[in-house]
């Protein structure tokens, strides 16, 4: 066994179950972390970074997303990995060099937060071959009691929308483990800034109708952009 493999086994047990995806099939779960890098260690993160991506890459896992912030905590990163189900892909026990491997990258973060979320079936998938530089991703913590009203309306309303539209790259998740399970992420790819800023499908005072229906039912909503790390990503 090489040395990179034994490094990826041991990682797995110590920031978490690393997951595999089978080759074919539509992933229904992604792992997703949150980490602020220290603004003085970003080149030595994106480094260990890599070095856990060659390690994957060897034992043949699924590859994983960098994103960035783009507007506001710069020093941000989101990391999706596709998961087919949760606890796939653990390995053996973690070795002495994978220890040393996590407590460098502590050392080069503020604060990280790790998650798990479902991909729901209204989702609009990608265009095969396309590159997307940009995410725009919407926060929306449902009311109480309003959960199923707000999903209803994603899936029924908002995304059948889009769909009609010939929109793509839209991804509606829900948190489901580490998190506030009222919680929704939806996640707009853009390819450049002209599709970042492009104006809505619908007239200004229609959108604004169309999106209050949905506010009835959300507690707390925020936004953020994300620019992909290409030089992280597959």
């Amino acid at each position: 066994m090489s040395r990179v493999t034994l490094l990826l086994a041991g990682l797995t047990l110590l920031i978490g179950s690393v997951p595999s995806f089978a080759q074919g099939q539509a992933p229904r779960l992604l792992d997703l972390r949150i980490v602020t890098v220290k603004p003085n260690q970003i080149d030595e993160w994106v480094g260990l970074q890599q070095e856990l991506n060659a390690a994957r890459e060897e034992a043949g896992l699924s590859a994983r997303e960098f994103w960035q912030v783009e507007i506001g905590d710069l020093d941000t990163f989101h990391i999706f990995t596709p998961m087919a189900r949760l606890g796939e892909g653990e390995l053996p026990l973690p070795s002495d060099e994978a220890a040393q491997w996590v407590a460098r990258v502590n050392d080069t973060l503020v604060s990280r937060r790790n998650m798990v979320l479902r991909i729901h079936p209204a989702s609009i998938p990608r265009v095969d071959g396309k590159r997307y530089d940009f995410a725009v991703v919407r926060t929306r913590v449902a009311a109480k009691e309003h959960m199923t009203d707000l999903v209803s309306w994603y899936a029924e309303k908002w995304y059948p929308f889009h769909r009609e539209q010939g929109s793509e790259a839209m991804l509606l998740t829900q948190i489901l483990y580490a998190g506030d399970g009222r919680t929704l992420y939806s996640v707009d790819l853009a390819e450049d800034w002209d599709a970042v800023n492009a104006p809505p499908s619908l007239p200004p005072d229609e959108t604004r109708e169309f999106l209050a229906e949905g506010a009835l039912y959300v507690e707390h909503a925020s936004q953020i952009l994300l620019r992909r790390r290409h030089d992280l990503s597959p």
